[in-house]
């Protein structure tokens, strides 16, 4: 393997444009036949392959190769960014080893062909301009901040702003002109609530010719806070080191780590994965969509904590050991009793002393029955999906509608919580279908999992259509038509 590369794992296809492919352990160096003549001088032959081990310079060479097929050339600067975000991620210092391999170990593979000298003219810019970023860099990063705050710290006309320190420069990215405008306005907002925040736009508007890239570096060491505005635009050219935003990510891995109340991560539109980089996860971020989001910012940008802790007392309290029970297992079916429901016959229709349809009301009860209070539960009731005739009920599982609901109160011993009315139609064209079918219901708690069914033809009694007296009888299929 080699370090320097970001390489496909083992037996897998790269996963993007840039990434190498992994060589395996061996590669190809020639295949040749032996001739060879059998009983009857008959000749054939067998092929035989050499092999040799996969080195490093395997790699460089794939890679010098990636560099001269990139069309159009000046495209190499992705693929260059690419592998060299892939140290940076993994190795904050490792910029400058990486620039002096392609220097002294790329760069002489390409210049072997002279077909290939824009490619290298074109990394050697590449290299130069990364070189000076971190020079640069350093000497930001590398500043005593008690230093800045009383003398000047260099000669370059650029640094020497950095004696006026400020509230807060809010760093983005120029995702699109809704974004850009919604930036303009959160400045604007924080600077009539007395910060003095600043961003690009307001400083290149005061000067002429700017030079961004230093401007960054300035801004970022200039302030006392930075206010990042994360963006799928921003994460995009954080994690590919491109323009301005790419120079400043590279200042602030760096340096988040000494100073991490100086930075303050902040989204307009939460907390997904698609707008946080690499470097970055983990870290604490304000969601500004939220009520209190402004309100936190407040308090970071201020410096002033929320909630005032005490001061660590000098004595504990006095605490009692509790010697512990043998363990005792509960029947979660002594915790709550599932009652016999409450049915009662709703309409129906009839033709000639037989049932068309009849409709029920049920309604399910629970009991506590542990002596204890309980801090709710959960229950499902399963029931044949012929039997329920509205849509409201969603889950559907092979062929029942699944009824869940929970008791989210404190039921208290001997109390009983019971479920809302649930509409139930016997049709005549599908009273065979239900024959023979139970209503199951479960009650969740704590203590595991009980289950109690009822046979459909014996929940659901009627008298027959013509008669009035008399005890209910069993649904059958001599009651409807």
């Amino acid at each position: 393997m080699n370090d320097f590369y970001d390489i496909a794992p083992e037996a897998h296809q790269p996963d993007n444009y840039f990434q190498l492919k992994h060589l395996g352990p061996k590669q190809h160096v020639a295949t040749f036949g032996i001739p060879k003549r059998n009983d009857y001088g008959e000749r054939s032959y067998s092929n035989h392959t050499i092999k040799r081990d996969t080195v490093v310079g395997d790699y460089d060479r794939l890679f010098a190769n990636m560099i001269y097929k990139t069309n159009p050339p000046y495209d190499v600067e992705l693929l260059l960014n690419h592998h060299y975000n892939k140290i940076i991620e993994t190795n904050p210092n490792g910029h400058k080893v990486f620039l002096r391999h392609i220097k002294y170990v790329v760069l002489p593979l390409l210049e072997k062909h002279k077909r290939h000298k824009v490619y290298v003219d074109l990394i050697n810019e590449w290299v130069d301009e990364k070189r000076e970023s971190q020079s640069l860099l350093n000497k930001v990063v590398n500043l005593d901040m008690d230093q800045v705050k009383s003398e000047t710290v260099s000669n370059d006309h650029t640094l020497k702003t950095i004696i006026n320190m400020d509230d807060a420069f809010i760093s983005y990215s120029w995702d699109n002109e809704e974004h850009e405008q919604k930036v303009l306005e959160f400045t604007e907002h924080l600077r009539k609530k007395g910060y003095d925040a600043k961003i690009d736009k307001m400083i290149s508007q005061q000067e002429t010719a700017t030079n961004f890239v230093k401007m960054m570096h300035v801004a970022m060491l200039n302030h006392q806070k930075i206010i990042v505005v994360l963006s799928e635009g921003y994460k995009k050219k954080a994690e590919t080191f491109t323009g301005g935003v790419g120079e400043e990510y590279q200042l602030l891995l760096s340096d988040i780590s000494k100073n991490p109340k100086k930075y303050i991560l902040v989204s307009f539109q939460g907390r997904f994965e698609d707008i946080i980089p690499f470097g970055l996860q983990g870290r604490d971020i304000i969601d500004l969509s939220l009520p209190n989001g402004l309100e936190a910012l407040y308090h970071k940008l201020s410096g002033k904590d929320k909630y005032v802790f005490s001061e660590v007392a000098a004595e504990k309290p006095n605490l009692e050991s509790v010697q512990i029970d043998d363990f005792k297992a509960i029947d979660p079916t002594k915790v709550i009793s599932i009652e016999n429901p409450s049915v009662k016959m709703d309409n129906s229709g009839s033709t000639g002393g037989l049932y068309r349809e009849i409709e029920f009301k049920v309604v399910f009860g629970f009991k506590n029955i542990f002596g204890k209070s309980i801090e709710g539960f959960a229950y499902e009731i399963k029931i044949k999906q012929e039997l329920i005739t509205k849509s409201y009920y969603e889950t559907v599982q092979d062929g029942y509608y699944v009824i869940s609901g929970s008791v989210s109160s404190k039921l208290f011993p001997n109390a009983t919580a019971k479920t809302d009315s649930i509409d139930v139609k016997v049709m005549a064209h599908s009273i065979s279908q239900i024959f023979g079918t139970v209503v199951t219901v479960s009650v969740h708690t704590d203590f595991g999992t009980h289950t109690r069914e009822f046979q459909v033809m014996e929940l659901f009694k009627v008298r027959p259509p013509s008669q009035s007296w008399g005890d209910p009888t069993p649904l059958s299929r001599d009651l409807f038509l």
